[in-house]
């Protein structure tokens, strides 16, 4: 479990730097959820990431980006895929947008 964990958050990573390449007003993106908390971590546990600063209709594209990161990664590393959520924080509440800046963590 460990191993697909880490293997997730370099993929994550990775993936936040190709989204800053493609759109470079993303002030940040942050990754959350059980894949920072190696006890809440299972199989099933999907990848989130919240991009801030992203332009609404963009937000399809970004999704496609990153499964297009994260798929191969964990292929790669002999892995099988994952639920990949994707959201923009200006769509969230704001105590949701404050509870990503206390407990996520920033990729760029």
């Amino acid at each position: 479990m460990e191993r697909r964990r880490q293997c997730l958050v370099a993929a994550a990573a990775e993936a936040a730097r190709t989204l800053r390449e493609r759109w470079p007003m993303l002030r940040t993106v942050w990754l959350f959820g059980s894949v920072l908390d190696p006890d809440a971590f299972c199989r099933h546990s999907d990848l989130d990431l919240a991009l801030e600063g992203l332009p609404d209709e963009d937000h399809l594209a970004a999704l496609r980006v990153v499964e297009a990161v994260v798929d191969p990664a964990l292929a790669a590393a002999g892995e099988r895929g994952v639920a990949i959520d994707v959201v923009r924080c200006e769509d969230l509440p704001p105590h949701w947008r404050q509870r990503l800046r206390q407990r996520a963590l920033a990729l760029s």
